[in-house]
């Protein structure tokens, strides 16, 4: 009995132990389970917090820049209407009645100046302006022309004198690199100076001397081919359209005269370099497209040679084009950039898709939203060429991004001088009051690898040479067909 009793008293209390660890057990459970619970609902609610405050944050964000706005939007409707008041008292007031003149200096002031400082891009065209900036044709006989390079290096040689007399070297190095600096030196020296306005003014203007306007190029299929202007005539010079004499004539005058209503006739007379000869030609008018590309080969070499005036080009054209030299045998291409002033982005980057493989970044841009938006090449790259990319001063936008492109994935040398420095891109925007349009900058151009932008400090080229005007070959040109035969002997 008494075994049995205290076997009662040892099982028991091997039960309650038994117990109480299993409670203990059952109470660490549920103590960690709570704790696990209460770290879940902690982070939970700090996770809540965070995209609350986040939320709130960018809703603050929002709010705040919508308010911004609104403040602007506010500030503006005050200057606008300022601005009206103080005309209207003028033009009651003032001691003479406004005339045309009065109103074309304010219109030139509202057009001009207001956009030029937000950026020199942004700019206010008129109908016909625009009509012109838009066209992809138009009614002449397809010659490319200019002023006279021997007279225009002549004035732009005595505007660096000019520049001298008032400015340091090291002043005139900063500048060069620094467009809206030279901008405002340009207007510092126009009020210095009236000799440095007057041929300043000769040069934006085009003054013809007499020597006439200088034949750069005839278009292939043009009226002028067509009639016989053919390219044996390039370099010659036009001293008369019809009965006027080019000689202190603007060169955008003369233009305007040689174009006119289509299937019209116009005369020109034509001067040897030399002036020891003359020649009259008289063509039918016809409708010449804008968009035209040059291709050929160098002669004596497996060199391509594309020269593309604006990007307003079918890219399918530029296709063509390469495929064209390929088949006749070219191992190297020349893409000739030089005085391009730009044109359509897309245009541009389905050309540079060519030569990128795909998938890999083309371009970045950025707006007022601060983000970068990038272009990726959409296609395998169809052509492996040593290239070569000329460009100049005259090389803008478009162009900038190409050769900008080219030189950012090593893909070939850029040859010539520092680009204009124009990366940025600009749309329309219709102003119903006149019928104007508003050319307003959305977005800055930013290279793939380096992602620099060339707005306002160009391309610089890998091998810097200037093409000297005053002589019949290009320089530049020539270095382009040097470089791609030693990259030819050594493939």
């Amino acid at each position: 009995m008494n075994k049995l009793i205290t076997f009662y008293f040892i099982f028991f209390d091997f039960c309650d132990q038994r117990r109480e660890e299993t409670m203990k057990q059952k109470l660490t459970f549920w103590l960690i389970f709570s704790l696990l619970l209460l770290s879940f609902s902690v982070i939970g609610y700090a996770a809540q917090a965070k995209i609350t405050a986040q939320t709130a944050a960018s809703d603050a964000q929002a709010t705040t820049a919508i308010d911004e706005e609104e403040q602007t939007f506010k500030q503006i409707e005050k200057i606008v209407l300022a601005f009206r008041q103080a005309m209207l008292i003028s033009t009651c007031e003032y001691y003479r009645p406004l005339g045309d003149e009065d109103l074309k200096k304010l219109e030139k002031y509202l057009r001009d100046y207001f956009p030029l400082n937000l950026d020199p891009h942004t700019k206010v065209m008129s109908e016909e302006e625009m009509k012109k900036f838009t066209e992809t044709s138009f009614v002449g006989i397809g010659i490319s022309v200019e002023a006279c390079p021997e007279t225009t290096k002549k004035r732009l040689a005595r505007l660096l004198a000019i520049q001298k007399e008032f400015l340091t070297e090291e002043f005139i190095k900063k500048i060069s690199s620094h467009h809206d600096l030279e901008r405002s030196t340009s207007e510092f020296l126009v009020a210095a100076s009236p000799e440095y306005k007057a041929v300043r003014d000769d040069l934006i203007n085009g003054l013809l001397d007499e020597k006439g306007i200088h034949i750069k190029g005839v278009i292939d299929g043009s009226p002028a081919e067509k009639s016989g202007l053919t390219k044996a005539y390039d370099g010659w010079y036009i001293t008369a359209v019809g009965k006027t004499k080019t000689a202190g004539r603007q060169l955008g005058e003369m233009v305007d005269l040689i174009r006119g209503k289509k299937d019209t006739a116009v005369s020109v007379t034509l001067t040897s370099p030399d002036g020891s000869k003359t020649k009259t030609f008289t063509i039918a008018r016809g409708s010449v497209a804008t968009n035209r590309l040059e291709s050929r080969i160098i002669p004596g070499t497996d060199i391509g040679y594309i020269k593309i005036m604006e990007f307003n080009v079918d890219p399918q054209d530029f296709y063509k084009a390469c495929a064209e030299l390929k088949k006749a045998g070219a191992r190297a291409l020349i893409i000739d950039l030089e005085n391009n002033p730009g044109g359509e982005l897309n245009s541009t980057l389905d050309i540079a898709n060519l030569f990128v493989d795909k998938g890999q970044t083309l371009l970045y841009t950025k707006g007022r939203s601060g983000i970068y938006l990038s272009y990726k090449a959409y296609r395998e790259k169809m052509f492996d060429w040593p290239i070569a990319v000329l460009i100049n001063e005259n090389s803008a936008s478009a162009s900038e991004v190409l050769a900008g492109i080219i030189q950012d994935y090593g893909l070939g040398t850029i040859i010539g001088v520092r680009s204009y420095g124009k990366g940025s891109a600009q749309i329309p925007r219709d102003i119903p009051a006149d019928k104007s349009t508003i050319k307003i900058t959305i977005a800055k151009y930013y290279l793939p690898v380096k992602k620099i932008s060339p707005d306002g400090i160009g391309i610089t080229p890998d091998i810097e040479i200037k093409d000297d005007p005053a002589t019949p070959e290009s320089e530049t040109l020539q270095k382009a067909v040097e470089v791609l035969n030693e990259k030819l002997k050594q493939k």
